[in-house]
């Protein structure tokens, strides 16, 4: 059953973005310079015989469809096991502990698009050791300024937002990993970004809520 926030979005997104966003293979393969490198299996056989090609130590086992953070693994290399299920996505692990604004410990960065330019945006830092950043699982929501965000992040979610463009009015969210050598990787798409835990910033989910209303109105 679709939440109201669900239906929300998916009134005001094209059905091709909301395709793209919900498909992880599918953005691999429209961005695959952006993303870490990125295979998908169907069983433990398939995963041993790709796992050389992963250079990480750790790797991300994933769902090929989904969101909230359900269903995300990430182990190492040498914990493999039996056990992988079919539409499973598997992706180099990141290592963002020394990454952007010199946050010392595992976070990204989530961008917020509405209609082709970015509302708001921040960090999500994992609780205690997890090493996964979504806030549904407990991560820590730290809201930075605009003018904070690293032009090379800038510079990606323009080249994203190019192609995304020729769906019309839009509402999708980009998700940011910076390596140890400031490099960053798009994580995740998610074309339904939650709308909660803004206790800490109350104007920016103002701010939101305008702007979504805004791109509403353009389709009635």
């Amino acid at each position: 059953m679709q939440t109201s926030q669900s239906v929300y979005y998916s009134t005001i997104n094209h059905l091709e973005l909301e395709q793209v966003c919900d498909d992880k293979l599918l953005t691999y393969n429209i961005f695959p310079e952006l993303s870490p490198k990125t295979f998908i299996v169907n069983d433990f056989y398939e995963l041993h015989r790709i796992i050389h090609y992963l250079k990480s130590d750790k790797i991300v086992l994933k769902p090929r469809f989904g969101s909230n953070g359900k269903g995300i693994v990430i182990m190492d290399k040498k914990h493999l096991r039996n056990g992988i299920k079919k539409d499973t996505i598997v992706q180099e692990f990141i290592d963002s502990s020394k990454g952007i604004l010199n946050i010392q410990k595992t976070h990204d960065l989530r961008i917020i698009v509405v209609d082709g330019k970015i509302n708001h945006a921040y960090i999500r830092t994992p609780k205690n050791k997890s090493l996964l950043c979504n806030a549904y699982l407990g991560a820590e929501k730290t809201f930075i300024k605009n003018d904070e965000i690293p032009s090379s992040i800038l510079a990606r979610v323009k080249k994203i937002d190019s192609h995304f463009k020729y769906y019309g009015p839009r509402i999708y969210s980009a998700d940011f990993a910076m390596d140890e050598n400031n490099k960053p990787w798009l994580i995740e798409l998610n074309s339904k970004p939650g709308m909660i835990w803004y206790d800490k910033a109350p104007h920016l989910r103002i701010k939101y809520f305008n702007k979504l209303y805004q791109t509403f109105k353009k389709l009635v």
